[in-house]
C-alpha cells in the first residue's frame, strides 16, 4: 500500500488519513538515489576468531515508508498467576486484574513512569483471555446486570476441559477506569479490546468443540456478538461518558483476540461471521458516542480519526497460517469488515518459546548457522516473514485501501515467550530489526507483547518492584528518537549482498515540541555478530556532520565475549577495541564511564561525535546515530514535494 504523502507523513497523527505502505526488498545493486558508504571491518582480539569482510551502507535519498506518531506500542494481557508455559509461571501480578492499579500504588507509579518515559507510545490491552471476559457496572463482586450467567465479578478460574485452559474473569468498571487514568495520565493512546464471545453459545453435542479439536471448528460456535451481553454496551457507554469529560485516553476499540478460523484461540470463527460482527460494534459505537454528544471535532483531534470516521474501530487481531491469510482476511472485508479504521495481525515469527535453545540461535552469528544446523531459519532472512507480511498488506490494500495497517501483537516467541532469550539482552536483535522491517513497510504500529508478565516482557518484577528489561532501552531509544518517515537504508558485503550479521534503518528525526531536530537522520545499526566489530566511513554530508551516538551493549562475559544473556544492557560504555579508533575516539570512550541501564527514567545522554571520528559498532551491540542538522532530502521536504522511494 502506498501512502498519500501528506497524511503519512504527519508527525502528530495516531491515524492517517490515507494510510497505507510501500514494501521495499534487499537490492542486488545501487540505484539511482543512494548513497554508498564504505565500512571496513575492525579486527578484533585473535581469540575471538574474527573474519573480516567489506560492506557498504547504502541511503536512499527519497521516502521508503511511513508510520504513525506514535509507532511503538506495548500491550498489558489478561493472563491469572495460573498461567504458565513450559514449566514457568511468570504471570503473578502481571496482568490486567492483578496489578494493582489504585492511584498511589507501587505498581500504578512503575507503569506510569515506564509509559511516560516511552512517549510518545500508545497502550494495548487485550489477549487471548479477552473474549471471556465480563464487564461489571456495579461493584465487584455483584451480579452483572444484563446477564447473571456471568456469574460474579472475579478473576479467571481454571478450566482443564477447555482449550484455553480458563473460565470467567470480570472487569468492574472502577477498574477500567484505572488503566484509562494510567494511559491518560501517561500521554499513552488506549487501545481497549473488547470480548468477541458474548452472545455466542459452544455446541458441546459436536465433537472435539471443548478442545477445539476439530479441523475447522466453526460449527462449534452458533450465535452473533450482542453488545448487550457481558455489558459490553455498558463499557462502552461508561467509556464515552468519560471522553466526553475530558477524562479518556481511549484511542481505538478492537473486537475478538484470535478468533480467525483455524487460526483462532478461544474459538474458531468463520470471516463472514466476524465481518458482520465489526458491521453491529460500528453501529454501537456510533449510536453511544452521538447519545454522549461528543463534539466530532474534539473527539478527531483526540483520538486522530480521519474526517470520514467518527469512531475509533481496529481488528480483527489474527495469526492465520501463511496459505489461510488472502482468503480469510478478503471475506473478512467483503463481508463487513471494511469498517475498521486500522487493521490488525499479529506477529510471533520466532516461533514457541519451548525450545529458549534454538530460539537464541535464530539471533547473532547468523553467518555460521549453516555450519551449525541447516534447519536453523535466521532472523529476518527466511523469506517467510516477508511473505507473510506482504499477505497481510495486499489483502488490505485489496479489502480497506483507507485502513492503517498494525502488528497489534509481537512478542518474538509465542507462548509467554522464550525464557532467558526474550527478556535478555540478545532479545533486541529480533526486536529491532522487526521494528525496522515492519516500518520500511509502513506498518504504521506495533504493538509489544509485553509491557509487563511473561517472558517476553519490558518490565519484570523484582523485590515487589517493575524494574527494566534490556529491551525497555531499545524500545525507549526507538520511540524517542525515530519519527514517522522512513529512509532506505541498507548494508551490502561483496557481491552487494545483504550482510548477513548486520542491519540498517534509517528514519528522519523525530519531531519534538521545541526540538531543533528538523532535517535530522537517525541511521540504526545492529551487529548481531559476537565476534567483529563494523566500522562506517560516511560519504557526502554523512562525512561533514556532527552527531549524537547512542550505543548499547552488554556487559563483558567471564570469557570476554558480550554477554548476550544478560539482564543488564549498558549504554555509551568502553569500546571493545580501542586500538581501531582515531585518537578522538579513544578518548571520547575509553575514559566514559558505561551507564548501566537499570531505572526506565534514568537519562539516555549520548555521545557527541565530531565528523572526523569514526563510526564503529562494537560486536553484539546495536548504535543509533543522530546526524544533526543535516538536511536529509526526505526530512526537510514539505509533505507535498515528498516523494516515496519505491525502488
Amino acid at each position: 500500500m502506498v501512502l498519500g504523502a501528506v497524511a503519512a507523513l504527519s508527525l502528530v497523527r495516531f491515524f492517517n488519513n490515507n494510510p497505507g505502505s510501500s514494501s521495499s526488498k534487499n537490492g542486488d545493486r545501487h540505484e539511482e538515489g543512494e548513497v554508498v558508504v564504505p565500512v571496513v571491518v575492525v579486527p578484533p582480539p585473535a581469540r575471538l576468531k574474527a573474519r573480516g569482510e567489506r560492506v557498504t551502507l547504502a541511503l536512499g535519498s527519497g521516502l521508503a515508508g511511513a508510520t504513525s506518531i506514535p509507532y511503538v506500542c506495548v500491550t498489558i494481557d489478561w493472563w491469572p498467576a495460573t498461567k504458565c508455559d513450559w514449566g514457568a509461571c511468570t504471570w503473578a501480578r502481571a496482568s490486567v486484574t492483578s496489578l494493582d492499579l489504585r492511584p498511589g500504588a507501587a505498581d500504578r507509579r512503575d507503569l506510569g513512569s515506564a509509559l511516560a518515559m516511552l512517549a510518545p507510545a500508545a497502550l494495548r490491552v487485550g489477549g487471548s483471555l479477552q473474549d471471556l471476559v465480563a464487564y461489571d457496572a456495579g461493584e465487584e463482586g455483584k451480579l452483572l446486570p444484563d446477564d447473571p450467567d456471568f456469574g460474579r465479578c472475579g478473576d479467571f478460574s481454571v478450566n482443564e476441559n477447555d482449550r484455553i485452559g480458563f473460565a470467567g474473569g470480570c472487569l468492574a468498571h472502577h477498574r477500567y477506569d484505572d488503566i484509562d487514568d494510567l494511559a491518560r495520565e501517561s500521554g499513552a493512546p488506549l487501545i481497549f479490546g473488547l470480548s468477541g464471545l458474548h452472545g455466542r453459545a459452544r455446541q458441546p453435542d459436536i465433537a472435539g468443540c471443548s478442545k477445539c479439536a476439530s479441523a475447522p471448528c466453526e460449527p462449534c460456535w452458533t450465535g452473533v456478538w450482542r453488545p448487550r451481553v457481558g455489558g459490553s454496551r455498558d463499557l462502552l457507554r461508561h467509556a464515552a461518558d468519560r471522553a466526553a469529560r475530558n477524562l479518556s485516553a481511549l484511542a481505538a476499540v478492537s473486537l475478538g483476540n484470535e478468533l480467525c478460523g483455524a487460526g483462532g484461540i478461544a474459538a474458531h470463527l468463520s470471516a463472514e461471521t466476524v465481518g458482520g460482527d465489526f458491521v453491529q460494534l460500528d453501529k454501537e459505537l456510533a449510536r453511544i458516542w452521538k447519545i454522549k454528544s461528543i463534539p466530532s471535532e474534539r473527539r478527531r483531534r483526540r483520538l486522530e480519526l480521519p474526517p470520514t470516521r467518527s469512531r475509533p474501530m481496529v481488528g480483527p487481531d489474527c495469526q492465520l497460517p501463511l496459505d489461510a491469510i488472502e482468503n480469510w482476511n478478503s471475506r473478512f472485508f467483503a463481508s463487513g469488515g471494511d469498517v475498521v479504521d486500522a487493521f490488525t495481525f499479529h506477529l510471533y515469527w520466532l516461533g514457541s518459546g519451548k525450545n529458549a535453545r534454538q530460539t537464541r540461535r535464530k539471533l547473532v552469528d547468523r553467518d555460521r548457522l549453516d555450519e551449525v544446523d541447516d534447519d536453523i531459519q535466521t532472523w529476518p532472512s527466511h523469506r517467510g516473514f516477508h511473505q507473510r507480511v506482504s499477505a497481510y498488506d495486499r489483502v488490505a490494500t485489496a479489502g480497506a485501501p483507507e485502513a492503517q495497517v498494525w502488528v497489534s501483537e509481537a512478542g518474538g516467541a509465542y507462548g509467554s515467550g522464550a525464557g532467558n532469550v526474550t527478556d535478555r539482552y540478545v532479545s533486541a536483535f529480533w526486536y529491532l530489526d522487526e521494528l525496522g522491517a515492519l516500518a520500511e513497510r509502513s506498518i504504521a504500529l506495533h504493538c509489544r507483547q509485553a509491557l509487563v508478565g511473561g517472558h517476553y516482557a519490558l518490565l519484570r518484577r523484582h523485590l515487589g518492584r517493575l524494574e527494566p528489561n534490556p529491551d525497555y532501552f531499545a524500545t525507549r531509544l526507538w520511540a524517542t528518537l525515530m519519527g514517522a518517515r522512513v529512509v532506505r537504508a541498507r548494508l551490502l558485503a561483496r557481491q552487494q549482498n545483504a550482510a548477513r550479521d548486520a542491519s540498517a534503518y534509517a528514519h528522519c528525526r523525530l519531531a519534538t515540541r521545541g526540538a531543533d531536530g528538523f532535517g535530522d537522520l537517525v541511521v540504526l545499526v545492529i551487529n548481531s555478530s559476537s565476534r567483529r566489530a563494523i566500522q562506517i566511513q560516511p560519504p557526502g554530508k554523512l562525512a561533514t556532520a556532527s552527531r549524537d551516538e547512542f550505543h548499547v551493549t552488554a556487559p563483558a562475559a567471564p570469557d570476554g565475549r558480550p554477554d548476550l544473556d544478560a539482564r543488564l544492557a549498558l549504554l555509551n560504555g568502553r569500546p571493545s577495541f580501542p586500538a581501531a579508533f582515531l585518537i578522538q575516539n579513544f578518548v571520547n570512550r575509553i575514559f566514559t564511564r558505561a551507564r548501566r541501564l537499570v531505572a526506565v527514567d534514568q537519562p539516555l545522554d549520548p555521545l557527541h561525535a565530531k565528523p572526523q571520528e569514526r563510526l564503529i559498532v562494537d560486536p553484539a551491540s546495536y548504535a543509533f546515530f543522530v546526524f544533526r542538522r543535516l538536511e536529509w532530502p526526505a526530512c526537510v521536504a514539505s509533505s507535498s514535494d515528498l516523494y516515496f522511494d519505491t525502488r
